[in-house]
C-alpha cells in the first residue's frame, strides 16, 4: 500500500475492526492506529491486506506513519472524549 488517498482508522477494536472491514468490501484503502492492538484483530486486518501500525494517535510520529497528510479520510474509535480531542486538535495541527 501507498498509504495515498486511504482512510484512516483510529482504534481497531470490535467496532473498529468492523468497520475497517466494510471500508475494505467497499473498495478503500485503510491504515489502522491502534496504540495495543489484539494479536488476533491484528492478524486478521494484515491478512485483509490492512496495514495495523502500533501507537498513539495522539502523537505526530503516529500520525506521520499514517501518511496523514496524504489520507482522504479519519475515522475515530476511542473510549473516551478526551482521546478524541486531543486526536482531533494533532490531526488538524498536521493539516495545518
Amino acid at each position: 500500500m501507498t498509504y495515498r488517498n486511504h482512510v484512516i482508522v483510529f482504534g481497531a477494536g470490535h467496532v473498529g475492526e468492523r468497520v475497517i472491514r466494510d471500508l475494505v468490501v467497499m473498495g478503500l484503502d485503510v491504515v489502522a492506529i491502534d496504540h495495543s492492538p489484539h494479536p488476533l484483530v491484528e492478524e486478521r486486518l494484515t491478512e485483509t491486506g490492512v496495514p495495523v501500525l502500533r501507537g498513539d494517535g495522539r502523537h505526530s510520529t503516529t500520525l506521520n506513519k499514517a501518511r496523514l497528510e496524504a489520507g482522504d479520510d479519519l475515522v475515530f474509535f476511542a473510549r473516551h472524549d478526551r482521546v478524541l480531542d486531543v486526536v482531533s486538535r494533532n490531526v488538524a495541527g498536521a493539516a495545518g
